[in-house]
């Protein structure tokens, strides 16, 4: 049974009186918000936006961060944005900086709550609330759940190059889940057999994995992206669900590319990839589209293009271009809106990957349906099960799921859907205006972000009831846990010398 979390009604809890207006910090030690191009910087620039917006909740908002300042006029003018037309408070502060850190708290003596962008952010700042802040209501941002996303490319790159279609399939989050450490050292040894080929230090999933856990046990509320990592979570990981949130994206459809004229089936032509091209499933994903289905595709429409759209592109993925075969590859896209509007059909082969995926979310919001795979259409079905809306191997027929697109599994079933999808009038409407319905049920901006406020206003008058009952939190806060506030105490000293 799905543990549906008490916060997704749109009011608060009764019982409770409304919570003293106060200040909310976020932090994040590495990044600074991103203008549109980013998933992860849209669902932060919301997240500012909405509170800023809400002076019952919050009557100031910070946001603090210790990388350098953006030096590209784009993301310049974001932040510039985010500072004079919304009035958020802008930080420097940089991780490993003790004394940095206490005097910005000290100049917040209004502070309610700080939100962590990601289980890093929650290693690198969380102490300093536990010692200075107590009160402070602590809040962790998931984005996505790393680990899983880290199993399944290991699952990816030990698969032999046939064997993809045998477990994207519904049988999958079960094999993963074998191999992911929940009990015992059997299962992280598994794991371990998995990721023996190189990869960064600390960069293993099951390293991760007890990283994120321990992060989410230590903060007061965690906001999820996708039902189907709260089903994790909760389901495999015995995590309290009241210390989760579900928060997926929060979206707003364009209408004119759904209702204008020149916008609809006809007008469009050619597929689109996008993806920013620093992130390992993007990259994958391309390359499996260059060498497995394209030319399966080709085979199907001669004349068809497609137009793959990517910041921070390396080299060997500018190489993939080659406009005579119809496969176009670019650098960073200008206007996301320009680009969707005009596509028939936006191909997503992901083979890894987690969280809800940004490039689905903007097609739809721009009346382009998707084709992808499982794990692409992970976090945007209205079940977890995607019998209704996958083609396997060897099935011949292709009806309409009720889904946004079409859903295959491995190359042969992905181009077949995208043929498909890209020739029929009907089953392309058909798609569209379910990708409609479902942003509205889903995503709708304004009905999600009340969901966290809500969430965040309980949590706020009822945080010493909460916190008295989360054991765990209170022996992981133990000095003899506190693991990562006693090496980031070490590396400041280290930086003085």
């Amino acid at each position: 049974m799905r543990k549906y979390h008490r916060f997704l009604s749109t009011s608060a809890s009764a019982t409770c009186s409304r919570t003293e207006a106060g200040s909310i910090l976020f932090l994040s030690p590495t990044l600074w918000p991103e203008p549109s191009s980013s998933a992860a910087g849209v669902r932060t620039t919301n997240l500012l936006q909405n509170f800023a917006s809400t002076p019952s909740l919050f009557d100031s908002v910070h946001y603090g961060s210790g990388a350098p300042k953006p030096s590209t006029l784009t993301e310049y003018a974001h932040l510039h944005s985010l500072s004079t037309h919304h009035g958020i408070k802008l930080h420097d502060v940089p991780a490993n900086k003790s004394d940095i850190m206490q005097d910005m708290l000290s100049d917040l003596p209004n502070l309610r709550a700080v939100l962590f962008d990601r289980y890093f952010a929650e290693e690198a700042y969380s102490f300093h609330f536990h010692r200075w802040k107590p009160n402070v209501l602590r809040i962790l941002d998931m984005q996505d759940f790393h680990a899983l996303r880290l199993a399944r490319q290991d699952m990816v790159e030990t698969s032999s190059k046939n064997d993809y279609g045998d477990w994207m399939n519904d049988a999958l989050m079960d094999r993963l889940m074998a191999c992911i450490p929940a009990h015992g050292d059997g299962m992280r040894d598994e794991l371990q057999h998995h990721t023996t080929r190189k990869r960064k230090k600390g960069k293993n999933a099951s390293d991760i994995l007890l990283r994120e856990l321990t992060s989410i046990h230590r903060s007061d509320l965690t906001l999820v992206c996708s039902m189907e990592e709260f089903d994790i979570l909760t389901e495999v990981f015995n995590i309290d669900p009241g210390k989760l949130i579900l928060a997926p994206f929060f979206s707003e459809e364009n209408a004119i590319s759904y209702e204008s004229p020149a916008h609809q089936f006809d007008q469009r032509k050619d597929f689109t990839v996008l993806g920013g091209l620093r992130h390992p499933p993007n990259v994958d994903s391309i390359k499996w589209l260059k060498s497995e289905i394209w030319p399966k595709i080709l085979d199907q429409i001669p004349d068809a293009k497609v137009h793959i759209w990517g910041s921070y592109a390396p080299q060997h993925i500018m190489e993939l271009n080659d406009p005579t075969r119809g496969f176009c590859v670019y650098g960073k896209l200008d206007s996301l809106s320009q680009e969707l509007s005009t596509r028939r059909v936006l191909l997503a082969p992901l083979r890894y990957g987690a969280g809800i995926k940004g490039k689905i979310v903007d097609a739809w919001e721009h009346g382009c349906p998707v084709v992808t795979t499982p794990i692409g259409a992970e976090g945007t079905t209205m079940s977890r099960d995607l019998k209704s809306c996958t083609v396997r191997s060897g099935q011949n027929t292709i009806d309409d799921t009720g889904w946004g697109g079409l859903v295959g599994t491995e190359a042969d079933t992905i181009a077949r859907c995208a043929v498909r999808l890209y020739n029929d009038h009907s089953l392309w409407n058909e798609a569209r205006n379910n990708a409609r319905r479902l942003m509205r049920i889903k995503f709708n901006k304004e009905k999600n972000l009340a969901v966290v406020n809500n969430a965040i206003e309980e949590a706020l008058l009822n945080r010493t009831q909460r916190r008295s009952k989360d054991h765990i939190s209170s022996l992981l806060w133990h000095q003899s846990m506190r693991a990562t506030e006693y090496f980031s105490r070490w590396i400041e000293l280290k930086e003085k010398k």
